[in-house]
């Protein structure tokens, strides 16, 4: 299951809060970036329930020798309870497989912060790491240049590759929570590449890798943390989904 840290907890006063997509679950208000931004607290404090922080699920493997490459691990999960927030202009970073480092942050100082999957090297067929630490799956037994194994989840390591059927391997499964009011997954593990048959991506956004019947690999899937599907022959990793920062909190007035 995630990582659960808990402490920081403050005073609460009754704020003003701003920044995010708010939506509500019954007396907590819940606010979504799914890019960067701002929360803004005036006017008081604020006592958080719980907050989510996902980093952006790593690239897929590229290969340029006609091996197949392996999934990208996914983004790292991270729930915290009870983060407390004083009056103040909070900046949120929500990680990109494409620039930065990849990590979601609050107050971009490493206050609250999640890392990006790991990325293959360029014709390894071993899936990547997820940013929690789940190994990606290798290329099976003996010496196998058909498929690559899967990207580690946030939960699960990467399966391994089946050489017999050039099968690429299934991308590690990701964390479930229901932070938003319903159960959502993120960091799944991308598939790796075969070259007769895709590695499926694993729950929580993980793309699907590549085959050698005119197949590209999948994206992970956007604000997710899932790893990108891993290429076959002389071609390219797809690349990882970005990630996500969610504050969940009793909405002010009810406290």
């Amino acid at each position: 299951m995630f990582a659960s840290r808990g402490g920081f907890i403050n005073g609460s006063e009754l704020a003003t809060v701003t920044g995010g997509t708010l939506t509500y679950d019954g007396l907590y208000s819940v606010r979504t970036f799914t890019s960067n931004g701002n929360l803004t607290i005036v006017d008081g404090s604020l006592n958080t329930d719980r907050i989510l922080v996902v980093g952006a699920g790593g690239n897929g493997g590229t290969c340029t020798n006609a091996v197949s490459g392996g999934g990208g691990g996914g983004g790292e999960v991270v729930e915290w309870s009870g983060a407390g927030f004083g009056a103040a202009v909070w900046p949120v970073y929500v990680g990109s497989s494409t620039s930065g480092n990849g990590s979601s942050s609050v107050n971009n100082e490493g206050y609250l912060t999640a890392v990006k999957g790991s990325t293959p090297a360029d014709n390894s067929q071993n899936g990547g790491t997820s940013g929690n630490g789940f190994a990606g799956g290798n290329d099976g037994p003996g010496t196998n240049t058909g498929a690559g194994g899967g990207g580690g989840g946030a939960s699960v390591v990467g399966g391994n590759a089946i050489p017999l059927t050039n099968t690429g391997g299934t991308g590690g499964a990701g964390v479930t929570t229901n932070i938003t009011g319903a159960n959502v997954v993120y960091g799944g593990g991308g598939g790796g590449g075969g070259a007769e048959n895709r590695g499926e991506g694993g729950a929580g956004g993980g793309g699907y890798g590549a085959t050698n019947s005119a197949q590209t690999p999948q994206a992970g899937t956007t604000n997710t943390g899932g790893g990108g599907g891993g290429a076959v022959g002389n071609g390219t990793g797809a690349v990882g989904g970005s990630g996500i920062v969610i504050f969940r909190y009793l909405t002010q007035g009810t406290q």
